[in-house]
């Protein structure tokens, strides 16, 4: 009879192990807590942030001489608008803050948004004396400089959600200041002519970016922008140079510049 009962004891051990840790535990489940659901997101509503990335520029220069340049001094007129239409460039940083509203329906989103930027470019040229070959034998210097200190745009955004990724365009209205300066020296006759603009200049933005919902409150963004604006211009004539009693009169010139420039900021919105 031992044979029996220690096979049939050895046959309920093996029975147990194969049932697993439940069978050896008084056949109590194991109690398993509901994961969390994650709070979901939506975009309806109105929003503030902050926002801080780098503006990269290009100013296109344009320098006409007219009047006596096209007659007394072709040559020197000619170096001075080459030196006087040379692009500057720079690269800055623009920092601020925007608010706007949003309204999500499905998974698609509008919204308008303003914002307000410190924009710090600048940027200057100064080609020292150059010799011109023609007209006798004549020396020519130009300085010029560009800066910029604020951004403000206007505008629609258009976007798709997934999760809680939000995709979007925008585009609208940009205003801008630009102080532009130019400044001729010619030593042959004794002349100089300078001029500057600092006005408001207004323009076109448009760009897209990509916003991810941390909470239901807040969110982070990605955004790039092209901006583009009217051009800065003044006229000059010549007057004499310090130290020189008589200059030659009827030289002048448009002087132009106009700004365009790409930016990349990265951004924390909270939306009530």
């Amino acid at each position: 009879m031992k044979p029996i009962w220690f096979g049939a004891f050895v046959l309920a051990i093996a029975q147990a192990v194969l049932a697993g840790p439940s069978a050896l535990q008084n056949d109590k489940k194991a109690v398993v807590m509901p994961q969390e659901a994650k709070e979901s997101c939506n975009w309806t509503g109105f929003y503030i942030g902050g926002s801080i990335g780098g503006a990269f520029d290009r100013v296109d220069l344009d320098l006409d001489l007219n009047g006596l340049w096209d007659t007394r001094l072709p040559f020197t007129r000619d170096v001075g608008q080459d030196l006087g239409s040379r692009d500057l460039e720079a690269n800055g940083l623009i920092a601020g803050g925007f608010l706007g509203y949003n309204y999500q329906w499905n998974n698609w989103v509008l919204g308008l948004e303003g914002g307000f930027d410190y924009l710090g470019l600048r940027d200057s040229f100064n080609s020292g004396y150059q010799f011109v070959g023609g007209d006798g034998g004549n020396v020519i210097a130009l300085r010029q400089s560009f800066e910029t200190h604020y951004l403000a745009t206007l505008g629609p955004r258009f976007g798709y959600s997934w999760n809680r990724i939000l995709f979007y365009t925008t585009g609208g209205v940009a205003f801008t200041d630009l102080r532009f300066s130019q400044e001729l020296n010619e030593l042959d006759n004794g002349m100089r002519q300078e001029g500057s603009s600092d006005d408001v200049e207004v323009g076109w933005t448009v760009g897209g970016g990509l916003e991810y919902c941390l909470a239901r409150h807040w969110s982070v963004r990605v955004e790039y922008r092209y901006n583009d604006f009217e051009c800065a211009d003044f006229s000059t004539s010549a007057v004499p140079r310090p130290g020189v009693p008589n200059a030659p009169s009827g030289f002048t010139g448009h002087h132009e510049a106009c700004l365009s420039f790409h930016s990349v900021t990265a951004g924390l919105a909270y939306k009530f």
